[in-house]
């Protein structure tokens, strides 16, 4: 063998141990990078899941509030309309008094205004043989209840306008009494 082969052998040889120093250094640096990505994903991987289960938790109270918060407002609609029902009832049963009550709820009315006899007594047709005689009577009429006219002014006694004018005050009451379970 000659010296140049021995140096290209020598070259060759050497050359050949870097690389596999290189790729040794390489495989090293590879399997760091690939422990360090699969640390990093783990970690990232249990953020989004702990992210995933704040979410779903919250996601769940708001789904419990939004029911809830519905359930309260059919409970209320509905008690409402059961109320609707309950004032509809006063109001059929106020247009059915007879005509002893009637006459008297006109008269107590008269009693506790303070009259000067310039006043117009307004009632349903039917009911002013009822009442003559009491004030003078209007030539106009309403359908229930009455009115009273004095100067211009009118106090309403109708009975649909008196339920729905007392239903304000005594509404809460009512509402109590029906409903009085806590909820």
């Amino acid at each position: 063998m000659s010296s140049l082969e021995r140096i290209t052998d020598t070259i060759l040889e050497e050359a050949r141990k870097e690389i596999e120093l290189s790729m040794q250094s390489l495989e090293i640096k590879k399997a760091e990078i690939l422990s360090e990505g699969k640390k990093r994903a783990l970690t990232q991987g249990e953020e989004l899941i702990e992210r995933a289960k704040r979410d779903s938790v919250l996601e769940k109270q708001r789904s419990i509030a939004s029911a809830q918060l519905k359930s309260r407002d059919d409970i209320l609609s509905k008690r409402l309309a059961i109320l609707d029902v309950c004032f509809e009832k006063a109001k059929k049963a106020l247009r059915a008094l007879s005509d002893e009550r009637y006459l008297a709820f006109v008269k107590k009315a008269l009693e506790a205004l303070n009259l000067e006899g310039d006043e117009t007594l307004i009632v349903p047709q039917d009911k002013q043989a009822l009442v003559k005689g009491l004030i003078p009577l209007s030539e106009e009429s309403c359908d229930v209840g009455f009115i009273i006219e004095k100067k211009g002014i009118r106090y309403n006694y109708q009975f649909d306008e008196l339920a729905d004018y007392k239903r304000e005050e005594i509404q809460d009451e009512i509402y109590s009494l029906l409903f009085s379970r806590k909820e």
